[in-house]
């Protein structure tokens, strides 16, 4: 017979509460204490393990922290709150890409925001009306970039292809909780 104590494991929905709420803790340690942030840098697994973060988790938080200023700094993120910002960096999920590998493919739906926080991608662009192939080089982008607002802020295609350059790391943000936010922010 089980005990009446026994607690069932909580609904997707709360779980998923639960853990943007703790990373929205963190990312609030992060900002507030130099020396937390030091200890986090220097080794994020054992910085946040009180948070019972998987080492994968604990360096996701420790990358949204160290690049949170820079991503914050950009027009798209400047009229949010430290709660609303807390919120996005939450919904952002890294993204790996080796060289050659497309971040996007011009003419294609808009799905995604990247901000690069490692590596080089080349964007190409074919003239109107050929094939992608035969797109040319128009500019190279490193960390602290970003590529894919326009697609999707005014719901267009790709005006454009994007291709790691060398091994690229990014916090991207899909299209939805892309456009949710400017909803948002349209009302306020």
């Amino acid at each position: 017979m089980l005990s009446a104590t026994l607690q069932r494991r909580p609904p997707a929905a709360e779980l998923k509460r639960m853990a943007d709420q703790t990373f929205m803790d963190i990312f609030n340690r992060l900002n507030m204490d130099e020396a937390f942030r030091a200890e986090v840098k220097r080794d994020p697994a054992e910085a946040l393990s009180a948070f019972r973060l998987t080492r994968e988790q604990a360096e996701g938080v420790a990358l949204r922290g160290a690049w949170s200023d820079r991503i914050r700094a950009l027009p798209i993120f400047g009229k949010l709150t430290a709660s609303e910002f807390a919120h996005v960096l939450t919904r952002m999920e890294e993204g790996f890409y080796r060289p050659g590998e497309i971040l996007m493919l011009q003419g294609d739906p808009g799905d995604w925001f990247h901000y690069l926080t490692e590596g080089k991608v080349e964007v190409l662009q074919a003239p109107a009306g050929q094939d992608v192939s035969k797109a040319k080089r128009i500019d190279t982008l490193g960390a602290g970039e970003h590529v894919g607002e326009t697609a999707l802020r005014f719901n267009t295609a790709r005006n454009a292809t994007v291709r790691a350059m060398t091994n690229v790391r990014t916090l991207s943000l899909e299209a939805h909780d892309f456009r949710e936010l400017f909803r948002r922010l349209a009302v306020a």
